[in-house]
């Protein structure tokens, strides 16, 4: 398919570049060893499920997506921020600026494209665990004298719960949102913009579409619209786990957005 395309573009005067094309291997059927292939006379790496690649600013793999995505997206969310270090944690600017600061570059940075996570527990806790240890080094929480007498854990655990309530104080003064329910939020707005559009576009058909047949042996992964199915069928009723049935609640604009609050803020893990 690969020679195809790149017949095609030569036709109309354009060229792919094969040192930035990948092929993506889902490591089944035949030649799912090789690392390579030829096109015409060029070769072109095929990665394993495993390994990702970069595309349209998104790590793109064929195995845990959505885990590749989100450490590929703190990753640039710590360069981000060890970019702005300087004035993030500079006491000489307010703090409620230093804030502000990094809500617009480094949360920004973070959530981009968070619509289309399927979140779990563990994404949750380790969107949570990067933002506070980021707003710790802003704020500069340090340990008090009776807590630096000791290198024990229980005097650890002593600072961090402390510096971690002082980080919570200052996002409600500073209107910092919390990336998990941040996430939540876009996810929501998304869906109901997605599924109220008119022109059947192909994100609405992946939104609505049933998939047929069997799964493989053993617990399914978490599907991208789990959350807002149990959210659903907590509010209204068992029938909402079908998505005919959910989707039609997006129909009335007016609940949909007075639900945005409540599927952010609540806990259905």
């Amino acid at each position: 398919m690969l020679t195809d395309i790149a017949k095609a573009t030569g036709e109309v005067g354009l060229g792919l570049h094969m040192g930035k094309a990948k092929l993506l291997s889902n490591g089944i059927g035949r030649m799912t060893t090789s690392r390579k292939v030829t096109v015409l006379n060029k070769e072109v790496e095929v990665l394993p499920p495993w390994k990702a690649t970069a595309y349209l600013g998104k790590d793109l793999c064929l195995s845990n997506v959505h885990d590749a995505e989100i450490e590929s997206r703190v990753r640039k969310a710590w360069a981000k921020f060890n970019k702005f270090k300087s004035e993030l944690c500079d006491t000489a600017f307010s703090l409620n600026l230093r804030l502000r600061l990094f809500n617009a570059v480094v949360t920004q940075t973070m959530m981009y494209g968070s619509a289309a996570w399927a979140m779990t527990c563990e994404r949750e806790t380790r969107l949570n665990t990067t933002q506070r240890k980021m707003l710790r080094s802003i704020i500069g929480t340090k340990r008090a004298p009776d807590e630096e007498e000791d290198d024990g854990i229980e005097n650890f655990v002593t600072w961090m719960k402390r510096s971690t309530a002082k980080v919570r104080d200052a996002m409600i003064e500073a209107d910092i949102p919390d990336w998990v329910e941040l996430q939540r939020q876009k996810k929501w707005t998304f869906t109901g913009r997605t599924l109220a559009r008119a022109d059947k576009s192909w994100t609405e058909l992946m939104i609505t579409s049933n998939i047929q047949g069997k799964r493989r042996d053993g617990r399914p992964l978490k599907r991208w619209s789990d959350d807002i199915v149990a959210f659903l069928t907590g509010m209204y009723s068992p029938d909402c786990a079908k998505t005919d049935s959910w989707t039609t609640v997006s129909e009335c604009k007016a609940v949909w957005v007075m639900h945005a609050y409540d599927f952010a803020r609540q806990h259905w893990h």
